[in-house]
């Protein structure tokens, strides 16, 4: 992302990029209170707002979000994404993470009052925080664009990696972390038939213990775009996705536009 620029307007949206860590492997973002900050957080005051929207609550950047939203004296909502605690896959730093995020979710209920989820898990799961969701808003994708990407596609993943025509393509789109469940993806998969492959796109923490345990069947593109993972999907037969802990994911809707069930 360090190519993305801090300011850009696309389509006559004004985009603010603030800069940050990446901690936990690009998982949890934490603001940087350097000079770009202060100078784009100036900028964004000067703008006016009808409505703050915050994308989960254990972000840093969430609770500035909200105190942003407050201090401008705009109605701010907050939209729950997930079904339960962040995990790193060790227990003492769960334990630790898992209080940090009751913590700041304390902070987050005092400046901000209408709390929503992209599914009915999501707000079942908002209860755990004694969080009371005003209801459901649901992901979305456009369903133009994606159709015009598959009228144009340039890049056939079949072709590309010698996949036999008669064969069962599934797939695989997102983080490889243990919360997505493509661990237990790549087991249930080794037990195939030689007629299936799998197409894993994405990249993560977990990209080298999957490489090492794959066959030649396994295909790892790393993370590709948008535009390529519409492609991939439509040339797919079946779409997988194991999580652990997702609501209503984007990928499964990219998934049934592309008619990959």
């Amino acid at each position: 992302f360090r190519s993305l620029k801090d300011y850009q307007e696309d389509d006559g949206i004004k985009i603010y990029r603030l800069p940050c860590f990446n901690l936990l492997n690009g998982r949890f973002p934490v603001l940087k209170c350097n000079r770009l900050f202060f100078k784009l957080n100036k900028k964004l005051k000067n703008q006016s707002f009808d409505l703050v929207i915050v994308n989960t609550r254990f972000y840093i950047h969430s609770l500035y979000g909200i105190r942003f939203a407050k201090k401008k004296k705009t109605k701010c909502i907050t939209i729950e994404h997930g079904t339960a605690h962040l995990t790193v896959d060790n227990k003492f730093w769960d334990i630790m993470g898992h209080a940090f995020e009751h913590l700041i979710t304390k902070f987050i209920k005092f400046y901000c009052k209408d709390f929503f989820g992209v599914s009915e898990a999501c707000c079942e799961w908002s209860r755990h925080f004694k969080i009371k969701s005003k209801g459901v808003l649901y992901n979305s994708i456009d369903l133009n664009e994606i159709n015009y990407i598959m009228g144009n596609t340039v890049e056939h993943y079949r072709s590309k990696y010698n996949i036999p025509n008669d064969s069962i393509v599934i797939a695989f789109t997102g983080r490889l972390v243990k919360e997505k469940g493509i661990l237990n993806l790549t087991e249930a998969f080794n037990r195939l038939d030689d007629n299936c492959y799998l197409i894993i796109a994405g990249d993560g923490p977990l990209e080298e213990e999957i490489a090492s345990q794959t066959n030649n069947r396994i295909i790892m593109t790393g993370k590709i775009s948008f535009d390529s993972v519409i492609s991939m999907l439509s040339e797919s037969d079946i779409f997988c996705l194991p999580s652990e802990s997702e609501g209503l994911s984007t990928s499964v809707l990219e998934a049934i536009a592309t008619k990959c069930f």
